[in-house]
Order: structure tokens, then sequence, then C-alpha cells
């Protein structure tokens, strides 16, 4: 299973990095959360994808919220605080109603998501199978090198996007995933993105 390594083989750094725009969410935007959810030894990332506002237009995408541990600083003690997670995503959502849905790893999540769906938010559970995550990365990879997404260039996005490696399966094709030799790179944001511009661009 031959595996490449980073934006300069899956998404090409230089290309996300040219697709950089200065943009805020509109109170007329419809977007897309992504959320991809951990807690311990891990990050938890939110993402929102901006449909298009007008035919032509492209998607836009930015950090909502960002929560990892830094292994400098923290020791093995460190959890996330789901309370505060639940709590940024219903106020990111009261905040900024005109959501699609909120796409979820249910991993360690479902007490969360059952509140987010009582605030009102569409929930969508999407596991990150094989069979999703492979047509996922393929579509999300075509619209960066066509330029049909767009970021705040968010350093954290960045990185987490450069640290995700490109595992092939002969069978069914081609998938971003971490590097489970270096556990300390972490590619949740990457993830989060991937599950938002998946759902975002579904029912277009």
């Amino acid at each position: 299973q031959p595996r490449s390594r980073g934006l300069g083989d899956v998404y090409k750094r230089q290309v996300w990095d040219g697709l950089t725009e200065e943009f805020e969410l509109l109170a007329t935007d419809e977007y897309v959360l992504g959320f991809d959810g951990s807690w311990k030894n891990d990050s938890t990332a939110l993402v929102a994808v901006i449909l298009p506002r007008e035919e032509g237009d492209v998607f836009r995408a930015f950090r909502v919220a960002h929560w990892e541990k830094d292994f400098a600083l923290d020791d093995d003690s460190w959890v996330i605080d789901k309370n505060l997670v639940s709590k940024t995503v219903i106020d990111f959502f009261l905040a900024n109603p005109n959501c699609r849905e909120i796409v979820c790893d249910p991993s360690y999540y479902q007490d969360e998501m059952y509140q987010w769906a009582e605030v009102g938010l569409a929930v969508t559970e999407y596991p990150n199978t094989i069979n999703r995550t492979v047509p996922a990365t393929a579509k999300l990879n075509e619209a960066i090198l066509a330029g049909k997404i767009k970021h705040n260039g968010d350093a954290a996005l960045g990185r987490h996007l450069d640290n995700c490696i490109l595992k092939i399966d002969s069978n069914r094709g081609a998938r971003i995933t971490k590097d489970y030799r270096n556990p300390r790179l972490k590619i949740d944001l990457a993830i989060a993105l991937l599950m938002a511009y998946d759902r975002a661009t579904a029912r277009l």
C-alpha cells in the first residue's frame, strides 16, 4: 500500500496557499459544519464550508474552533473539555443559524450530538469508512486543484492538511489518513474539512 506524505503529494501545498482569500461568514450565507471529535491525546476540530453565494461562485472554508494537545506543555492527564466543545458548537450555530447541517464522526460525541439536535441543528452521522473517505478525498482534491474552494489562510488548517498522508488501497482507491508512525501530527481539521465539503456538495 504505497503512501505519499503531506500536501506536496496529496493537496499540493502551493496550490492550497494560492487559494487564500479574505472573507467573512455573512448572515445570508448557507454553510455546513464538519466536526471531528476526540477526548484524549488528540485534537478536536470544527470547520465550516460556506456554499457558493451565487452561480459560478466558489466554496469557502474556515476553521471555527480547534482543541489540540500541546505535547510540549500538556501531560497525559490532558483531555478535551467536551462541555466546552458542545457549548462552542451551540453558540456558533445560534449566532449563525443558517447552517444546513453539522456532519460528525459519531465517535465519543453521541450525547453532544443529541444536544446539538435539541437546539435545532441538523446532525448527520459520518463514520469515516473507506467507502466514504475514498470518494470524498478525490472530490476535495479535485476542488483544490480546480480552484473550486477558497480558505482564509488559517495556519492550523494548513498544518493539518500538510500532516495528511495518502493511503492507497489497490482495490478501493486513495484516501487521506493520519501517519500512525507519527501520532503527534494531527489531521483532524483536514478530516472536518473533508466531511463538510463532501456534504456541502452532495445536494448541489
